[in-house]
């Protein structure tokens, strides 16, 4: 998919594939996109933003370029 199209990508993967997508993500996206992740981090890059559930644990993590 040409990712540079969008202006959000959302990802719900295990933490094995988002280990395996990073940097064709990354790499591919738009500078104004935003990743939302659902439950799991990416290895490497830090989310600008960490929303929490209501008992505190942390679900979504936004990131960006």
């Amino acid at each position: 998919a040409d990712l540079e199209r969008y202006d959000y990508i959302y990802v719900y993967l295990l933490p094995q594939q988002m280990a395996e997508i990073e940097s064709r993500i990354f790499k591919h996206m738009a500078n104004k996109a935003i990743i939302i992740s659902n439950s799991f981090q990416f290895v490497v890059h830090a989310p600008y933003e960490v929303i929490t559930d209501k008992k505190g644990k942390p679900s979504i993590f936004l990131y960006k370029k």
